[in-house]
């Protein structure tokens, strides 16, 4: 097993006597800093879900380690209902993956979009199994096992690939990260592998179902443009580096309504580790990695609803009562 040195935890100052002892202490805490983090990060992500009808639609976000509060919006209206229960709002049922009942996709190299999220593993086998990060040149990176009974919580990236095996290697599951945090629980290997679809050419995610409208972002702000005109209403000026208006736009099936989220960006810090024995070298190798220290403030996710009909944008507010003030309007 590959051995990941942790330069910015592992140095030791040592002094006086004593100091063996302190050192095992050390890497002690030093090797379970992982365990130690997970499942801090919630309310990081909003994926919006359209409903029939294309008036409404909802999205749930992470509150503590096995908790989710579940958010409905009149798109007509600005009505916003919430609960820790899917049902009690009537949504669709939202039950996590298992892998014996996944098809598994072929593994590939990941794709880094830039866009943090997270993803779940919950053992439900007899034994422990192996988790491990596909890199950018598709090779495996490690992550270490979970045992039965127990879960692990790994921040990762949309379109991150993960894949988990038993303890001899069979291949149980492949998954790639998206921006809604993703739960997996581990019960045995997938039904069938299948190859990648072929690239299919697609509307532009920004574009409106009926072509008719784009969603423009640039300049951390949001535009509305008129597909064939090319006429632009701006949507909203209040944009900035540290709080841009971010792609995708979630499109409701009418074209009528979309969503947009804004996210407010910490700084962010970066460690490094030494890969003793990498694959595809002999010499050691020096990686670098983007994380969060405990006690940083998070990134806030903020979503907002664009009315084509009125070309206003409306926050998605934390109070559960109609939203009347739009943050922005087009004349």
């Amino acid at each position: 097993m590959k051995t990941f040195i942790n330069v910015a935890l592992f140095f030791v100052l040592i002094a006086g006597n004593g100091a063996a002892q302190d050192t095992k202490a050390d890497g002690d805490r030093s090797l379970s800093l992982a365990r130690r983090t997970e499942n801090k990060i919630f309310r990081a992500n909003v994926q919006p879900h359209w409903l029939p009808g294309n008036q409404r639609f909802w999205y749930r976000v992470q509150t503590s380690p096995n908790k989710w509060e579940y958010v409905l919006v009149d798109a007509a209206s600005g009505k916003i209902m919430r609960s820790a229960s899917a049902d009690v709002l009537h949504l669709p049922a939202d039950a996590p993956p298992h892998t014996s009942t996944w098809t598994m996709p072929k593994i590939h190299p990941s794709r880094d979009t830039g866009k943090a999220t997270s993803i779940r593993f919950f053992n439900d086998m007899m034994d422990s199994v192996e988790l491990f990060s596909i890199d950018a040149a598709g090779e495996r990176q490690s992550y270490g096992r979970v045992h039965p009974n127990d879960a692990r919580n790994l921040n990762t990236y949309v379109g991150h690939v993960w894949v988990v095996t038993d303890a001899t290697g069979t291949l149980l599951g492949v998954f790639e990260a998206y921006s809604e945090n993703l739960q997996i629980i581990v019960d045995g290997p997938g039904k069938k592998v299948v190859a990648p679809a072929m690239p299919q050419k697609t509307r532009n995610a920004d574009e409106s179902p009926d072509g008719r409208w784009r969603v423009q972002f640039g300049n951390n702000n949001v535009a509305l443009v008129e597909t064939a005109s090319g006429n632009t209403t701006e949507l909203t000026q209040d944009g900035s580096a540290a709080n841009p208006y971010f792609e995708p736009a979630t499109w409701s099936p009418d074209s009528q309504s979309c969503v947009v989220c804004s996210e407010t960006k910490v700084p962010r810090h970066i460690v490094t580790i030494v890969e003793s024995s990498p694959r595809d070298q002999l010499q050691p190798k020096l990686q670098t990695y983007d994380y969060f220290k405990p006690g940083d403030e998070l990134p806030r996710i903020q979503p907002f609803l664009i009315r084509v009909a009125d070309k206003k944008i409306l926050s998605v507010t934390n109070q559960s009562h109609p939203v009347t003030e739009p943050v922005g309007s087009c004349k």
